[in-house]
């Protein structure tokens, strides 16, 4: 059931990014976030352009709500076009985590990210000449109010960007060198990490490193990674300069990166203890009933050497240690409650017995939990 509803809202919510398929959690959260937390973690999200921002002299085509290209006379190639997405990323100064969708799969993330690829021919095949004309490409993301014509992203206040045309980074006027110079046949992606208060870009699938950063104690206006919070307010869009004749394809998690984001992610929640803050304070009872039963269970010899979606165990070994760890609940029904809580299916019988095991489990053990 739960998969299902699961389904129908995030289809509802990012009708760019809906799946045909009923959506089970991203391998590499399975075991720590159930459906239930990924339904109540749903907002829309950038999953399509906006085609009603696109300024009408822009000379700009898009043929799918997922691509567009340049399709003027040379000479106006240079004018600082732009499109951006329909939907913003919520403002990354008060947010702390989010559903999205990673390999076609539902993931808890803390990390907004999409990647553009810039072809290497027109939408009729020829292949474009990029040493012939001033043609470039800038990738970042932008406040509500950035124009839509005359300014590349990273050029106007609440904005940020990581430019083509000389590999340079702009959070204002002036530029600073950050990466290398990219055009066509590259695949540039751009990020925000919530966590780390961190902007960054991607080129080819590598990491660039952080592009702009939160600073500790920031005095005088409050500000978020140096754009002033009062702008973020709406969100960042993730916003492209689009002056080429190559056609740039957008990706917002519908296909897989080929920035490997779920290892930046499990090394994120690794390296910052994500997973533990996340867990005392958001996940519910169902959750930590899930973490203390696998830490017993494992106490008592169980898991042992087994794959962790391998939840499979002995049935003749350990149980009747259970009642001496004050698991108070018979084997076959903790199965039956790790199964259902590890596929996100449970129902009200299982919370009845969960909320049985709560309320029989002592204040020493419910610190074991917290701890954990």
């Amino acid at each position: 059931m739960w998969r299902v509803v699961l389904q129908r809202r995030w289809n509802q919510a990012n009708p760019g990014l809906a799946t045909p398929d009923i959506p089970g959690v991203a391998e590499h959260q399975r075991g720590l976030v159930c459906l239930q937390e990924l339904y109540r973690l749903i907002d829309p999200m950038p999953n399509a352009l906006d085609l009603g921002y696109i300024s009408p002299i822009a000379n700009l085509n898009c043929p799918t709500p997922t691509s567009c290209y340049f399709c003027g006379p040379v000479g106006d190639l240079g004018e600082d076009r732009v499109v951006r997405t329909s939907e913003p990323f919520m403002d990354p100064s008060k947010v702390r985590m989010f559903t999205t969708i990673r390999n076609r799969e539902l993931a808890a993330s803390c990390v907004a990210y999409y990647e553009v690829r810039i072809g290497e021919t027109t939408p009729g095949g020829e292949l474009v000449n990029w040493e012939d004309h001033d043609q470039l490409v800038g990738i970042g993301w932008s406040a509500r109010a950035f124009p839509h014509f005359g300014a590349q992203p990273g050029w106007k206040p609440g904005s940020f960007g990581y430019h083509g045309d000389d590999g340079h980074k702009y959070s204002g006027p002036r530029g600073e060198a950050y990466g290398p110079k990219y055009g066509k046949g590259d695949v540039v992606g751009a990020g925000i990490d919530c966590k780390r208060q961190q902007v960054f870009f991607t080129l080819n699938g590598q990491n660039l490193g952080p592009a702009y950063c939160t600073a500790v104690g920031h005095a005088g206006e409050p500000a978020w990674c140096g754009v002033p919070a009062r702008l973020l307010e709406h969100g960042l869009f993730p916003t492209v300069s689009v002056d080429t004749f190559s056609v740039i394809e957008f990706n917002f998690g519908r296909e897989p990166f080929l920035f490997d984001l779920q290892e930046y992610e499990r090394e994120l929640w690794e390296q910052t203890g994500m997973a533990e803050q996340y867990f005392d304070s958001e996940l519910p009872k169902a959750m930590l009933f899930h973490k203390t039963c696998r830490t017993k269970m494992q106490g008592l010899g169980h898991f042992q050497g087994q794959d962790s979606d391998d939840q499979s165990w002995d049935e003749d070994d350990g149980y009747d240690d259970l009642e001496d760890h004050h698991m108070m609940l018979g084997a076959e029904e903790l199965l039956h409650i790790l199964e259902a809580v590890q596929e996100g299916i449970m129902d009200e019988e299982h919370f009845e017995i969960i909320q049985e095991h709560f309320e029989m489990v002592d204040d020493d053990e419910m610190d074991d939990v917290d701890d954990y």
